[in-house]
């Protein structure tokens, strides 16, 4: 129910000649079939080739900048997200977090100068916010770790229990504590289940993505990536 209010946010927002906020290719493909139904005309805003998160908008185009996020020591890609959860920055406000050999944000410009004056440091490293340009990932390439695990199904609690080696009371424990997220929604039960291409977060853990899955006799093998 809170996902369809939320889409029909974006689709008053569109109606009125306004740009959304950033939304995961999932919420854009329920927005555009509504949109199109509607016979409501709109574009799509990606901010380089391989974006995950997009913004859809009518007359103008959204106000979003790129800001490199410069420290001693490389930081992953859930030590940023973490801190950006902490700061109660909610997650259509920024687009997605590159990690390679730089760090890279992409966000809503309405919210720049919140971000310089309350996130100073990231796991005690101070950081330095360089503006960027778009250019410089515009031939990203995104660094994963590929981890494959066995398992019986492909219930949420049952995967994150074989991935992070924990049990199922205690994954369960971090579901009613809204630490678990699927394509970017919090996760309130452990039963519900992860298909191919879904992007998974835990908080502390990381982000992941639910690349491929492959039955051999009577298990689940599924290959998994995980975000450096």
């Amino acid at each position: 129910m809170a996902n369809n209010y939320y889409i029909k946010n974006m689709e008053e927002k569109i109606s009125r000649g306004d740009f959304t906020y950033f939304l995961t290719s999932k919420e854009g493909e329920q927005l555009s079939s509504i949109l199109d139904k509607k016979k409501i005309k709109y574009f799509i805003y990606k901010p380089y080739p391989n974006a995950e998160k997009i913004i859809f908008y009518r007359k103008r185009k959204p106000y979003v900048s790129i800001y490199e996020i410069k420290t001693h020591t490389p930081l992953t890609h859930s030590a940023i997200l973490g801190v950006l959860y902490a700061n109660s920055i909610k997650r259509e406000m920024y687009g997605d977090i590159l990690v390679n050999e730089k760090m890279y944000i992409i966000i809503l410009k309405e919210i720049e100068k919140y971000l310089f004056t309350h996130i100073h440091e990231i796991k005690g490293q101070k950081i330095i916010w360089k503006k960027a340009n778009f250019s410089d990932i515009k031939s990203f390439i995104p660094i994963f770790d590929i981890i494959e695990i066995k398992t019986i199904s492909s219930r949420i609690d049952t995967v994150l229990s074989h991935l992070l080696h924990l049990s199922r009371n205690i994954i369960n424990k971090k579901i009613l504590e809204k630490k678990v997220l699927i394509n970017e929604k919090i996760v309130t039960k452990g039963t519900i289940t992860v298909k191919e291409k879904d992007v998974f977060t835990v908080r502390g853990y990381g982000k992941y993505i639910y690349e491929k899955e492959e039955k051999r006799k009577d298990k689940l093998y599924i290959i998994i990536k995980k975000y450096k």
